[in-house]
């Protein structure tokens, strides 16, 4: 490893006016273009190509101009911008592919024929497919389609039709492309869909796919190499599932083929507590770990040298089609390629140059690998075990040689990748270390035993299931020793991180690693100019000083405002208030009404949210009423973000509300208080802040709709601006409310459910007399909501309205007087 870090940090020089790894410049130009693209997308062609027209015109002058004193130096200042172009345009063009013509058919109901075209991924109780589409039917009528559909099938694998790779299938579903974030804080729908090759989605319910007859496009060699590799891995992995215990067999199937769908959430959660969920995930490790077992396994039967490195080649390759080409495989797959060649070709290894290489071809090959965790978390890792492993392994003289390898190269990787771990997952290990020393020097024995098995149980089923017998302890053991790992207190902390902070990480770490040729320019600047040691110091002290005094004025101006956001979970309510004083509050968290498998508004939406708005723990959570769509989110947000109180108008629900009883024996027993509020409640939250209580009342309204009447009605007062939410109150409550004398007039209404037909009457719109009012309801929903009616009375009144399924999450900040509203989505 010494060894690969020197080579690593060597340069090559081209004598005079050379340019120092200029792969490496490529590189990152094309990432930063990759950046670029993906902020600003959608770009125009319109603007693409009269830019790049114009870029290659003052290209070629330049060349014309310099020519005279060309340099490999200007060569490379004039390729940094072709490539980031290049990058534009590729992701452009691969968006562009997966979306087809699928745009003319969003939002309707129809039925598609299509061709899967990469591995399932199974999860408990829904399965994902990438469909290539072949055709549409709708209305009665067909049309061709191009382009890429991520196919979900909401059910549990053994509740409907399960797909495999190649099979040819049609679907009948709503076509639907997803937009951008539609939460702050939330993640891009439809940047997501395209990391995952994909430029639409449907979901689908039990009978509602089928498989067809494959038609003669299917038989390529591609098609039936891919369709054989996915027979063999599945019939592997049914002997290891009858063979090995359910955890063991599930286990060797992660750290084979990174498949996770038979891992019970215990072990997987037990693996990222213990900080080594990296072991499940294929990656360079075990990419590296194949090539060196067969170089090994070559060498024992004395072949030559070269013709090891030859052989391990095809070895990794196979590897990779078993296990797909995920970014991290790839990675690792491209730099063995390049070091290899080198090696047969008589070059001096260079690690950064062939990590720079395998990172263009494959971001060439998908640009949307860049914004992946896997890709990001691999790179990371591998960059930090070359420039920071030499560094970590000068202070660990004290221990064993071979600790000292193992422990800088854990350590450095887990440097690396430790900000990402916390900005995409929430956790980190504070046991990883510790816990990769262990469990790291077991792995080659698990991959190799594992790989053996595999082709055995193909070739010779006897000699296969007897080294799944010899196997077996050693996966046990894994499972025992992250049980315990995962078990020890604080073994794992819960975090929170912004993007800022991501950047300063690395931003120190690469002052640090230059810390000589920083020091070095920066005294021979001060000596330049003259200053003494003090006048430095005297600069330092005041930028330090500018710095804490912009914060506390960032601090007081934001203490002086309120910020009221209504959040988009689809068809439900949720509601967020930061009070002046700097209090977090909740009003409902949403919650699935069906079709919901796995997914959990709670922990996909709101907690995200509270994550990026630097909440540490909630103040109050007001849940309105026992409805799944207004209180399922709360488990979440209950695990993550324990509110201090927990206010309700129900403190039972009904017989059949069994989930909601379960939310409030939860809250008591993580000792959270728990209030039930009536009308008539006034709580002063703090000075100039008054939340008034108007329903439900002391003796709750029975018969039809009594669940929705007996909503809990709060209204906030703040200066001269006011909020009233309102839940899910209908005509009864409304009534009631017209008729009382709590004051309902209010700046902004969020209207009562999410605009039914059977509530905001005239006579209670009238009396709030609202300038905005806001309704939060889903895209599609079957429910008919918001009510046509009801929008014609609010347009009628003036009132500006918004609304979820349009706008996304709606945000208002007044300071009393004034307000500034933004919407996530323009109509």
């Amino acid at each position: 490893m010494s060894e690969m870090a020197r080579e690593g940090s060597s340069t090559t020089n081209g004598g005079r006016g050379g340019v120092r790894r200029p792969l490496t410049f490529i590189t990152l130009a094309y990432c930063v273009g990759l950046f670029l693209a993906r902020s600003f997308y959608p770009v125009s062609w319109e603007m693409i190509f009269p830019s790049g027209i114009v870029f290659l015109m003052v290209f070629f002058l330049s060349l014309f101009y310099w020519r005279q004193r060309f340099s490999s130096v200007f060569m490379m200042v004039a390729l940094l911008p072709f490539f980031l172009f290049l990058a534009v345009f590729n992701y452009q063009g691969t968006a562009a592919r997966y979306k087809g013509n699928l745009v003319e058919f969003a939002g309707e109901r129809l039925t598609l024929k299509g061709s899967i075209v990469a591995e399932p991924v199974v999860y408990s109780e829904r399965t994902v497919y990438l469909l290539a589409a072949e055709s549409i039917s709708l209305d009665g009528r067909d049309y061709p389609a191009a382009g890429r559909v991520r196919l979900l099938a909401g059910y549990a694998p053994d509740q409907g039709e399960s797909f495999l790779y190649g099979d040819r299938v049609k679907v009948t579903g709503r076509l639907t492309l997803p937009a951008g974030s539609r939460n702050p804080g939330g993640f891009a729908r439809n940047k997501f869909l395209l990391a995952q090759g994909a430029g639409a989605q449907i979901y689908i319910s039990p009978g509602q796919g089928e498989i067809l007859a494959p038609n003669g496009n299917d038989a390529s060699w591609k098609s039936s190499f891919m369709r054989l590799v996915h027979r063999l891995k599945n019939r592997t992995l049914t002997v290891f599932q009858d063979v090995l215990g359910t955890d063991e067999s599930a286990l060797l199937g992660g750290i084979l083929f990174g498949l996770r769908s038979g891992l019970p959430e215990r072990v997987a959660e037990n693996f990222r507590g213990a900080g080594v969920a990296h072991l499940l995930a294929v990656s360079g490790l075990h990419v590296g770990l194949v090539g060196v077992l067969v170089f090994k396994l070559l060498g024992w039967l004395k072949v030559k040298e070269d013709y090891r490195y030859l052989g391990s080649i095809p070895a990794v390759l196979i590897f990779a089609f078993f296990t797909g080409f995920r970014p991290a495989v790839l990675r690792a797959l491209l730099m063995f390629f390049a070091l290899v060649g080198g090696k047969l070709l008589g070059r001096e290894r260079d690690f950064l140059t062939a990590l720079s290489l395998a990172a263009l071809v494959t971001l060439v090959y998908n640009p949307f690998f860049l914004f992946t965790p896997g890709f990001q978390l691999s790179y990371a890792g591998v960059i930090f075990i070359l420039f920071i492993y030499p560094e970590i392994k000068s202070f660990l003289t004290f221990l064993p040689a071979f600790l000292q390898d193992l422990t800088a190269v854990s350590l450095a990787a887990q440097l690396g990748v430790l900000p990402l771990t916390a900005y995409y997952f929430g956790q980190i290990s504070l046991i990883a270390l510790l816990s990769n020393l262990v469990l790291l020097p077991f792995m080659s024995i698990v991959l190799g035993g594992g790989l053996l098995a595999a082709v055995l149980v193909n070739i010779w089923a006897g000699a296969g299931m007897l080294f799944l017998y010899v196997l077996s302890p050693v996966l046990t053991f894994f499972l025992i020793i992250t049980d315990a790992f995962a078990a020890v207190p604080l073994a794992s902390l819960g975090v929170s991180t912004s993007l800022a902070f991501l950047l300063f990480y690395y931003a120190c770490f690469l002052v640090i690693l230059n810390r000589h040729k920083v020091k070095q320019h920066f005294m021979s600047y001060i000596a330049g100019r003259n200053f003494s040691r003090e006048r430095i110091t005297l600069v330092v002290l005041l930028l330090v000083c500018l710095i804490l005094v912009g914060g506390l004025v960032a601090d007081v101006l934001q203490g002086r405002i309120l910020e009221v956001v209504f959040l988009d979970v689809g068809q439900g309510a949720s509601v967020y208030i930061r009070t002046p004083g700097g209090k977090h509050m909740l009003v409902d968290t949403g919650g699935a009404l069906f079709g919901s498998g796995d997914w959990d508004v709670g922990r996909e939406i709101v907690v995200p949210f509270l994550k990026a708005k630097g909440v540490a723990q909630l103040d109050i959570l007001f849940i309105t009423q026992p409805s799944v769509d207004h209180y399922r989110g709360a488990f979440a947000v209950l695990a993550a973000f324990p509110p201090r109180l927990l206010a309700v108008g129900c403190l039972e629900g009904n017989e059949e509300d069994a989930e909601y009883r379960q939310l409030l024996s939860l809250a008591g027993e993580k000792g959270i208080a728990v209030v039930q509020l009536f009308a008539g409640d006034r709580i002063n939250l703090e000075e100039g802040l008054i939340l008034q209580v108007s329903n439900p009342p002391q003796r709750f309204f029975t018969g039809t709709s009594a669940e929705n009447n007996n909503s809990l009605v709060i209204r906030l007062e703040y200066g001269q601006a006011s909020f009233l939410f309102t839940g899910d109150i209908e005509a009864a409550a409304e009534t009631r409310l017209v008729q009382s004398s709590f004051p309902l007039e209010s700046t902004f209404l969020q209207v009562p459910h999410h605009g039914s037909k059977t509530s905001s009457s005239e006579k209670f719109l009238q009396k709030v007399n609202s300038a905005y009012a806001v309704i939060s309801v889903g895209q599609f929903n079957p429910f008919g909501h918001p009510s046509p009616e009801v929008v014609e009375r609010l347009n009628s009144r003036g009132v500006t309205l918004f609304r979820t399924d349009l706008h996304g999450a709606v945000t208002i900040r007044t300071d009393g007087t004034r307000y500034d509203i933004r919407i996530m989505l323009s109509e």
